[in-house]
């Protein structure tokens, strides 16, 4: 913008300075209880952003460019200056408004920030729970299969591993506990932890 526009921006009314007024706003704060991980796709590079309660099923993927708004999101900082982060850690390429509201907006809607519509969410979620006479498995079909035959298949040859590797004068013993080191039955090293901790479990107690 060249100076003839900043003057001439001055000049207009004064819904436009209302406008700036509501830059000056406080963003909202990023929830505290969220994962976050550096991206594991060496071709999609950013920060995962997940929900662990899953009360937003959604997992994204914040690029490169967006990761420096997220030191914003802490209550403290507005939009401006949000817009001055942006800039800085773009070497000068300036970040428009609308492109910044959409992308917290986006944030938004999906129960990540702590906002009403989170709490809102959250109150839902809860009151399901409550109201809900099962307790769904949260990660079938996604840590593991969610398919009764296809988890049987995936654990059985496990339990019957871990049982021939026990100790002799442990394999008839009787189970009164089970060691799940991970919720992945796969893994670098979770196999050989899994076959340990299930060494004592008998085959009759193997059903899932």
């Amino acid at each position: 913008m060249s100076q003839q526009d900043l003057q001439s921006a001055d000049l207009l009314p004064s819904s436009v300075v209302d406008c700036r007024s509501a830059m000056k706003e406080l963003l909202p704060r990023l929830r505290a209880a969220l994962d976050v991980m550096p991206s594991p796709m060496p071709d999609r590079p950013g920060i995962v952003l997940r929900d662990p309660f899953r009360y937003s099923e959604d997992t994204l993927l914040i690029p490169p460019a967006w990761v420096p708004l997220l030191s914003c999101l802490d209550g403290n900082h507005s939009e401006l200056d949000a817009q001055a982060m942006l800039v800085r850690h773009g070497g000068g390429e300036l970040v428009f408004s609308a492109d910044l509201r959409q992308f917290v907006d986006m944030l938004n809607s999906r129960g990540f920030l702590e906002t009403e519509e989170f709490f809102a969410i959250q109150e839902r979620r809860q009151a399901e729970f409550r109201a809900s006479a099962e307790r769904m498995p949260a990660l079938a079909g996604g840590a593991y299969p969610e398919d009764p035959g296809l988890l049987k298949e995936t654990f059985d040859p496990r339990f019957e591993e871990g049982v021939a590797a026990a100790e002799p004068g442990v394999r008839n013993g009787r189970c009164v506990g089970l060691a799940a080191p991970h919720v992945s039955p796969v893994g670098a090293g979770i196999a050989t932890q899994q076959l340990t901790a299930w060494s004592t479990l008998p085959l009759q107690r193997k059903h899932l």
